[in-house]
């Protein structure tokens, strides 16, 4: 019986939640339009906090993936015992994975879900990994372009930005501010609260998470 990886999108959820924990608490501290008060803060104060939140719930996501990635391509179980991700042939450890992942590069880029598609064709077999991601393939496009345009300026990063938004809304975004867009109000879904993107964001990402690594 193969051995269970520990509970990583356990830790994602921790992480996603704290992060939307902070963008909640600068809006308890909203300032009244038109107003001056000590202590608040003012509308661009509490975008720039929802784009931190946003780069730290993306740092989660890629440290899920590496992991989840990693542990399989050793042979590794879902926390579950599930073993759809299995490896066509297992690494001595997920360290030699993520060795073998780099591939003597210094950095492999996670969050690009083509990449680690191609990854996962072609070390990954029955793979219920690679299912998950091809299917959720645009929103994570979308997701990476704009976390990317929180820490790019570019007018490639504002194009991809703009993209992405009008890809999981179907609309043109009012403003290529990323904090502007995470704050707004998703649309909302039958039977659940009406949520603001970076809380519909990050929820996607865990509920991505758990599919994976059960």
């Amino acid at each position: 019986m193969p051995r269970r990886m520990p509970g990583i999108a356990f830790r994602l959820r921790a992480g996603v939640d704290t992060a939307i924990g902070i963008s909640a608490f600068a809006e308890t501290h909203a300032r009244p339009e038109r107003k001056q008060r000590p202590g608040t803060l003012s509308s661009d104060q509490i975008e720039a906090v929802y784009e931190l939140s946003m780069l730290r719930i993306f740092m989660g996501w890629e440290v899920f993936l590496e992991s989840a990635f990693c542990y399989y391509s050793a042979g590794f179980a879902s926390p579950s015992g599930d073993d759809g991700s299995c490896s066509l042939s297992p690494y001595a450890s997920p360290v030699a994975a993520i060795k073998m992942a780099l591939d003597g590069k210094k950095y492999f880029n996670w969050a690009d879900p083509d990449i680690l598609i191609r990854l996962c064709e072609t070390h990954l077999s029955s793979s219920h990994f690679l299912v998950v991601l091809q299917t959720a393939r645009n929103d994570l496009d979308a997701y990476k372009a704009i976390r990317d345009r929180v820490a790019h300026t570019s007018p490639y990063s504002r194009n991809r930005f703009l993209q992405g938004t009008q890809a999981i809304t179907g609309s043109q975004a009012r403003s290529d501010i990323p904090g502007k867009f995470l704050r707004a109000w998703a649309p909302a879904q039958p039977d659940t609260p009406q949520v603001r993107w970076l809380i519909a964001i990050g929820g996607g990402l865990v509920n991505l998470a758990e599919q994976i690594a059960p």
